[in-house]
């Protein structure tokens, strides 16, 4: 958007130093050309091609403080000469953490380049010194294709970055060899569901992934249903907005679980469909997310990334949308992926089927996660709910049963003594006890608080507990004493008792809980206790029936 641009180019700007002092110059070193960054100690190939469309969108662009300077050229130049020297007979580059020869990452490279290469050429009849770069980004792109058309994947989204890299390859050669392919991967179907939800749903990384891949063939291709699945994903992930701005990721099948991410990289998706379907939703967001950069909340990149795609519209450039923000209140109820995600302005809370973690609750910057085990078989005795389900009137249930006992001996031999081996299955079962561990959730918006009633039934005198992992640093508070409570630290709350808990300018009262005995993180069975967080227990003995509450306190 128009109010954008400045922002952009300011962004852009601040790239360049980085990838000039980091990019290694030594003639004798391998990495000659490439970005080699102290933490690494080796370049990635792949990572030329963002530094090379960084130097070149910079040194195109009339409003940049550095439009025009050759060390920017020469610069880029280098880069490419380090993709070039990185690229195998097939055409192929490997991702030199875990994958090689690998035509994803040529996918990934080519979704970059393939924006770079016509914003040179927008620009090469009155920039002939811009025929060198040119012509080396065109032979990587070529070679690229080649490997792309032989080469394959691994995960559900590396289909669609293909499909979107040989979508490009085909508008810019028209190969129809390209399209050909792409078509391949597309007639698999857009892993979508109807809430939004892709395969992996990973909100940290992939969502985005998978958006800016399909808008691109949606465009190319003239298949306009290909936005459909973008804009059910940014309207989930809407829901998945914490009240401090930072993205739910614990329900991610991929390595953003649990990791801190703000919503920055989101900003060409949400930008992008703004520009498509002038939704004001769409463009308000892009605008929040801008906002939360210039506040410092950022994670990854994806601001000054965008000035290529910038100087190559003249809308993105000259035109501003309506906005309007976001809700700070919502209901998301996902059966398929078994989450639960309420919000009401400050506090939020998540419930998940078939996780240790059950219930994640944010209030402001402060984090407490759930979890319940128990001692009933070891490991066994880890509640991870089988059910979620409700909803009415903001109540919701999670729920287990469990059985389990002890084996006797074949009544004929197996056969083998290898204990690996035998046919453990065919075993009769004795003595087997069940266990029903379940939790009712009432979500109070208009009171920022929620209740959580624990309850068992079946097998008596299993030791139980429930752990409350909360963001470390703060103060525990009550009328006797005030507790600095430091990562790794813990503490029970005894029947019917009440604490506040302080961090920052939030403040948490949590009253119930049991202390029935002192078996808390050494709890034979259950997960190791998290030690980057102040935890807090109740403890009980089975049968168990309880209620904790959680509130926002006024600081």
């Amino acid at each position: 958007m128009k109010r954008h641009y400045a922002e952009i180019v300011k962004e852009a700007g601040l790239r360049i130093p980085a990838l000039l002092e980091k990019q290694c110059q030594d003639p004798e070193s391998a990495h000659h050309g490439g970005l080699l960054t102290p933490e690494r100690g080796y370049s990635e190939p792949g990572h030329s091609s963002g530094a090379i469309d960084s130097l070149l969108s910079v040194y195109l662009c009339p409003e940049a403080a550095l439009e025009g300077d050759r060390g920017l050229l020469d610069s880029a130049e280098l880069y490419a000469d380090h993709l070039l020297n990185a690229q195998h007979e097939d055409g192929t580059i490997d991702l030199r953490e875990t994958n090689f020869h690998d035509a994803t990452m040529i996918g990934f490279c080519t979704q970059t380049l393939a924006f770079t290469l016509k914003l040179v050429q927008a620009h090469i009849d009155a920039r002939p010194e811009l025929a060198t770069i040119e012509s080396k980004i065109e032979t990587f792109l070529r070679r690229g294709g080649e490997g792309m058309l032989t080469g394959g994947f691994h995960t559900p989204n590396h289909r669609w970055v293909l499909a979107s890299a040989l979508t490009l390859l085909w508008q810019q050669f028209d190969d129809e060899r390209f399209r050909r392919e792409a078509e391949l991967y597309l007639a698999e179907g857009i892993d979508c569901t109807d809430q939004g939800e892709y395969t992996e749903r990973s909100t940290g990384i992939y969502n985005v992934v998978n958006n800016r891949s399909l808008l691109i063939m949606a465009e190319i291709l003239q298949r306009p249903e290909l936005m459909d699945p973008v804009q059910r994903n940014l309207r989930m992930v809407l829901h998945y907005l914490e009240p401090d701005g930072s993205l739910f990721t614990a329900a991610s099948r991929r390595q953003d679980r649990g990791r801190t991410s703000y919503p920055i990289s989101y900003y060409p998706n949400f930008l992008g469909m703004a520009h498509q379907t002038r939704d004001p939703l769409f463009a308000g967001v892009a605008d929040l997310i801008l906002e939360q950069a210039r506040a410092g909340r950022r994670s990854g990149d994806g601001l000054g990334a965008m000035l290529t795609q910038y100087l190559l519209s003249a809308s993105l450039r000259e035109v501003d949308l309506p906005m309007i923000a976001p809700e700070p209140t919502y209901t998301l109820y996902n059966p398929a992926s078994g989450i639960v995600r309420q919000r009401h302005q400050q506090m939020s809370i998540t419930l998940l089927e078939g996780a240790t973690t059950f219930m994640y609750i944010a209030i402001g910057e402060v984090r407490l996660n759930l979890k319940i085990a128990t001692t009933f078989y070891g490991d066994r005795g880890r509640f991870t709910p089988q059910e979620l389900g409700g909803g009415v009137e903001d109540e919701w249930r999670l729920f287990e049963h469990k059985r389990w006992g002890f084996k006797r001996p074949f009544a004929e031999p197996p056969g083998t003594s290898d204990w690996d081996q035998m046919p453990h299955e065919t075993r009769a079962e004795v003595q087997m006890r069940d266990l029903d561990l379940e939790v009712n959730v009432r979500w109070q918006p208009q009171e920022s608080a929620v209740e959580v009633d624990y309850r068992s039934q079946g097998l008596e005198g299993v030791l139980y507990k429930l752990e409350l992992a909360m963001s470390a640093g703060g103060q525990l508070q009550t009328d006797q004493l005030r507790l600095p409570c430091d990562a790794g630290q813990s503490a029970v709350l005894r029947g019917g008792g009440e604490v506040i808990y302080r961090l920052g300018s939030e403040a948490v009262r949590i009253t119930g809980g049991s202390d029935e005995h002192n078996s808390t993180e050494a709890m034979r069975g259950s997960e190791p206790a998290d030690v980057s967080a102040f935890t807090l227990y109740c403890t009980d003995v089975t049968p168990v029936e309880g209620t904790l509450r959680i509130e926002r306190a006024l600081s």
